[in-house]
């Protein structure tokens, strides 16, 4: 930290831009200035790119009927679009993933092999139709996911989910909890 870094930018002694040798917030709007660069607070954002950003979240939590669920795994937080989970319980061993680029979110028994693949992006355009802006609040029943197949039952309790709108719907973080009955 400090204004070292920022020297080569400057003819003159950066410090005496700043009034001294360390580096204050309330001194990037005087550095933006003496380069001739436009400051903008962190608030204040381009009406367009704003538009490019999704943030969806629940507006409360309301109980959710478990008893059908052999495992419980909690307040997961996947954030590149790549991100891989293991969890061991007292029998199995889980192997939760999210492929990006597939949109294949996959939920895997390690020790028997049983997987389930889920995709979140129809999730995602239902609660943007759903939605008045791309900022909002949504029941915990319309963030949550059930999908079931001959191996796994799985359902997925979204908290939170975040992404960008640029060329394609990339899914940037989210937080979840989830829950895996075995067949």
């Amino acid at each position: 930290h400090g204004v070292e870094a920022m020297q080569s930018f400057f003819d003159k002694d950066i410090s005496a831009i700043v009034g001294g040798d360390h580096f204050y917030v309330s001194d990037a709007e005087k550095i933006s200035n003496a380069m001739g660069i436009e400051y903008l607070e962190s608030w204040e954002k381009d009406e367009v790119e704003s538009t490019k950003r999704f943030s969806f979240s629940i507006v409360n939590n309301e109980p959710i009927n478990i008893e059908s669920f052999d495992y419980m795994i909690g307040d997961l937080n996947f954030y590149s679009g790549y991100d891989v989970f293991l969890f061991e319980g007292e029998f199995d061993f889980w192997k939760i993933s999210y492929d990006m680029d597939n949109d294949h979110f996959n939920i895997q028994n390690t020790k028997s092999g049983k997987n389930i693949l889920i995709k979140i992006l129809p999730l995602i355009e239902t609660l943007k139709a759903k939605s008045i802006s791309l900022s909002q609040k949504h029941s915990a029943s319309s963030m949550r996911l059930e999908k079931e197949n001959d191996n796994l039952k799985v359902m997925i309790q979204f908290f939170d989910l975040e992404g960008t709108n640029y060329n394609e719907t990339e899914i940037t973080r989210m937080k979840f909890m989830l829950f895996i009955k075995q067949k």
